[in-house]
């Protein structure tokens, strides 16, 4: 910074903090000053250039910008104002806290004495994904016991996100990447399905489902179908266990048993067998 007696110099990338010398004095606890007119540090700042001030009236310091790298979001909290009334997460105009607005990657001009960054992972959803949206703060549901929540309400939400990238604030929403592609379930080995057949006879069977998640419907199958909040590599391992194999074995069983040993050797039986199996998977699943 160069100075010579009342014009200061802000290099590239840098930023001026003015602090007022004369004037009103702050308030007891008072941080941040109300106005150009009282003492104190002042909410706003000088970018680079150069700059004319009354160095009997004000203090300078030159900090750097705030640099929110690619691929990252930056979450402010204020450090200054009321406090947040208790089970209030995000603070509104006038009060101390973890602010609604986020900042994308580049330099931002962000005073330090009033607002302390956070930096977080943006949101990214791949090809043949969706985001599935759960809201972390927000109004309590007014149903309790219903899977989806309203909007606004915290909880699953019913809108989901399509593939990209979202700078989203993680301390309201928070988002799942579910795979909604088709998927391939390989019943052999300790997945084989076996059953007894109507005469008594163990029949064991190897096969494949083809299945994908409906995309209308994925925000309903998260929430019943997923533990707790949720995380994008057990999503599909926990449709398989809970859904595609538990209703696999029950219907093999239900079908089976209606047909003797001799029967499924025969192609018709077989083909009959795998019609009926595949008509209660859909319609179960």
């Amino acid at each position: 910074v160069f100075t010579s007696n009342a014009f200061i110099s802000v290099p590239e990338g840098m930023a001026a903090i003015l602090i007022r010398k004369t004037g009103r004095p702050l308030a007891p606890g008072q941080i941040i000053s109300q106005g150009p007119k009282q003492q104190g540090i002042q909410l706003a700042m000088y970018p680079e250039g150069w700059h004319f001030l009354n160095p009997y009236t004000w203090e300078v310091k030159v900090v750097r910008k705030i640099e929110i790298p690619e691929g990252k979001l930056g979450v402010m909290v204020r450090l200054y104002g009321k406090s947040l009334p208790k089970g209030q997460v995000i603070a509104e105009e006038g009060q101390k806290g973890i602010l609604a607005k986020t900042l994308r990657p580049g330099r931002h001009m962000i005073n330090p004495y009033a607002f302390r960054i956070e930096q977080h992972p943006k949101i990214s959803i791949p090809a043949g994904h969706l985001g599935v949206i759960i809201r972390v703060s927000g109004k309590s549901p007014k149903n309790p016991n219903q899977f989806i929540t309203n909007l606004g309400e915290r909880g699953v939400q019913t809108e989901t996100l399509k593939e990209g990238d979202y700078y989203i604030n993680p301390y309201i929403r928070r988002v799942v990447p579910v795979d909604v592609r088709a998927h391939k379930f390989e019943m052999h080995g300790s997945q084989g399905i076996t059953f007894p057949s109507k005469d008594g006879f163990r029949i064991s069977m190897d096969g494949t489902i083809e299945w994908y998640i409906d995309r209308k419907r994925v925000h309903e199958v998260f929430v019943k179908y997923v533990d707790g909040m949720g995380n994008a590599n057990r999503v599909i391992k926990n449709i398989v266990e809970k859904i595609i194999l538990p209703y696999a074995r029950g219907l093999s069983r239900i079908e089976g048993s209606k047909y003797l040993a001799r029967d499924f050797i025969g192609g018709q039986t077989r083909q009959q067998f795998q019609d009926d199996f595949l008509r209660g998977m859909k319609t179960k699943c």
